[in-house]
């Protein structure tokens, strides 16, 4: 495969509509004409405007709010901006128009003088990897669940719950299954399979390894491009992650970042910041994720 060919998946990855609420009918920012930035439904119909709403834009729709990115990253292309700078934004419409201008000056053509890309980082779990969405959901159908609500409750926790802790390596996954079982009791999800399955079921559907995105990654590095891995993930009480199932797959990386091994999870920015630092790069126009 060629730089270009290479490049030119990354760039359809980028232009792509990212999907920003768990819906059946997903949710997406996407460029449209004058570079503009428009919230829009599956169907590509314009649905309503975005706002500024503590760390990340929401999109109000009548009584419903979505949240359309874990600041600092926007789109597919997970565009990085200078989050402090937004901050000090005085007001929310300020801060609004900051992100809006940064996005449009990043990620759209208004950028004049694009900058050369250094580094591609690139997620394990449906890049690399497989998705688990679909085996997370056929367990939910086996263990008589409503489909979603395993890490619907878990979400609902959030950064102190079970789950997130997990990954963030605040306990193994033999100490997190007993919490996590309990934290589902709690919220009126009652398992008819124990949820130890469930885990078991979310690694082995991560594999086999796309051989188009190895195929990627060596062509990006033959062409001096750095590659890291940064994902979201959990560790064992031997001390392994089931990135340690790459073996030697995992020289494909300048740099691997796993929050369970850096204390760290997305959406934190301080993760990206991190794989950043790894990949001795001070730039963050010169990386794409």
């Amino acid at each position: 495969m060629k730089r270009q060919e290479a490049l030119s998946i990354l760039q359809r990855r980028r232009d792509a509509v990212s999907t920003i609420a768990r819906r059946k009918d997903a949710l997406s920012l996407i460029r449209r004409r004058q570079n503009e930035l428009k919230l829009v439904d599956s169907k590509q119909n314009a649905l309503c405007p975005i706002k500024w709403r503590k760390d990340a834009l929401v999109a109000i729709e009548g009584r419903r709010k979505f949240s359309i990115l874990a600041t600092p990253f926007a789109l597919n292309s997970r565009v990085w901006f200078d989050m402090e700078a937004a901050r000090q934004q005085s007001q929310p419409s300020s801060k609004t128009m900051f992100i809006t201008n940064e996005l449009r000056r990043k990620f759209t053509s208004e950028s004049k003088s694009p900058k050369k890309i250094k580094a591609v980082i690139f997620d394990l779990g449906g890049v690399l990897l497989q998705s688990p969405f679909h085996e997370i959901e056929a367990f939910e159908r086996d263990a008589g669940v409503p489909v979603g609500s395993i890490f619907g409750n878990a979400a609902k926790l959030g950064e102190s719950g079970a789950y997130f802790r997990l990954e963030r390596g605040e306990v193994t996954l033999e100490q997190f299954l007993p919490l996590f079982q309990q934290e589902l009791e709690s919220g009126g999800i009652h398992l008819q399979r124990d949820v130890s399955e469930l885990f078991v079921r979310i690694e082995r559907a991560l594999f086999p390894v796309r051989q188009d995105m190895i195929q990627v990654i060596r062509s990006l590095k033959a062409e001096g491009i750095k590659t890291a891995a940064l994902t979201n993930n959990w560790k064992r009480d031997n001390g392994d992650t089931f990135t340690h199932a790459l073996g030697d797959l995992q020289n494909l990386f300048d740099v691997i970042v796993e929050s369970a091994l850096v204390g760290i999870r997305k959406p934190d920015a301080m993760i990206f910041q991190l794989a950043l630092e790894r990949l001795k790069l001070k730039d963050s126009g010169e990386v794409v994720f």
